[in-house]
């Protein structure tokens, strides 16, 4: 993992920022049903209330990508 990818996921850690289906839309530049697909098929963490949490986002696709 790179040190910019360790301080990101720290700061969103830190910080308990949730990702609306927009956020992370855009953060993986994909379309909505491309992010709800990978929640149906498990390649995102499970939502807290109708968000995620922007880390367990980053550390989930981060692990999966390692695998």
């Amino acid at each position: 993992r790179s040190e910019l990818e360790k301080h990101t996921e720290r700061m969103a850690r830190e910080s308990g920022e949730e990702w609306t289906l927009g956020d992370v839309c855009q953060h993986y530049n994909v379309s909505a049903p491309t992010v709800r697909r990978w929640e149906r098929e498990g390649g995102l963490p499970k939502r807290t209330g109708r968000h995620w949490l922007k880390a367990d986002v980053l550390r989930y696709r981060r692990e999966r990508a390692n695998q």
